[in-house]
């Protein structure tokens, strides 16, 4: 994911959160988990691509009843970048069910062997 993050180039993000509740207290309770989990998100982000410019504005709306977001992006990322990670995404999946599978079939080889073990019955 981090390589992918270095190739996508973003000439603007914007980010525009209304926050609001029936009730003013909810509202600036609400504001500040918003608040807490936007902006460092928003941060990483940005940091980890290319950003010309952004923006992000949380604001705690008292009159309001329902929290508006509004948002926009433009991003722009070469193909091949995407089509890599891709591959490499795919066979790291693979790589990891093949391990998956070797250990299941390694469990159920021991556990088949110690039944028929405990089946069969010393011949006098």
């Amino acid at each position: 994911m981090k390589t992918l993050f270095r190739h996508i180039r973003a000439k603007q993000l914007s980010l525009h959160i209304s926050v609001a509740e029936r009730d003013a207290a909810t509202t600036a309770v609400k504001y500040g988990y918003v608040c807490a989990a936007v902006y460092p998100a928003f941060s990483v982000l940005t940091q980890a691509m290319r950003c010309r410019a952004f923006e992000v504005a949380v604001v705690p709306s008292f009159h309001g009843i329902q929290t508006k977001i509004q948002g926009t992006a433009d991003v722009k990322i070469r193909v091949v970048f995407l089509i890599t990670a891709l591959i490499r995404a795919l066979m790291a999946y693979m790589k990891l069910m093949k391990s998956a599978k070797i250990n299941s079939d390694t469990q159920n080889q021991n556990r088949k062997g110690g039944a028929e073990n405990e089946r069969q019955q010393p011949s006098n």
